[in-house]
């Protein structure tokens, strides 16, 4: 991946807040959580908006260029978030030997035209077990 040079970077607060796209494509890797109370602690709900950058009021939160793929995003939720809690070699991505924690969507997040936030988990699964 290519660095950012400092003409990529803004004196923009609000262009600051949300360079995630930008750290992404220098290379950087990403983990993703909640800041709940503040806002929502649903990742679909979050996955949404870092994919599209608009609220579910419509609030445009950044430019073109801080939108991230759904893929990065669920890799960020998923993996990266393992990696940072140091389970990156037991949980975070469906493979041989690793924990069986997921849930299963009523749609495809990845298809495009799809808004994750409007997509509903019907099934959890935790440590291969499904929960009832």
């Amino acid at each position: 991946h290519e660095m950012l040079q400092p003409s990529q970077l803004s004196h923009d607060p609000h262009r600051r807040e949300y360079a995630f796209a930008r750290l992404l494509m220098s290379g950087a890797g990403l983990a993703a959580g909640s800041d709940w109370p503040v806002s929502s602690a649903n990742p679909l709900d979050a996955i949404g908006v870092a994919s599209s950058r608009t609220t579910r009021d419509g609030d445009s939160r950044a430019d073109e260029l801080d939108r991230l793929d759904v893929a990065s995003v669920l890799t960020a939720y998923t993996a990266g978030s393992a990696y940072v809690n140091g389970r990156g070699h037991t949980t975070g991505r469906i493979a041989p030997g690793f924990l069986a924690d997921l849930v299963v969507l009523d749609r495809d997040v990845l298809e495009d035209g799809v808004d994750p936030a409007n997509a509903r988990v019907l099934q959890t699964w935790i440590d291969g077990h499904r929960l009832v």
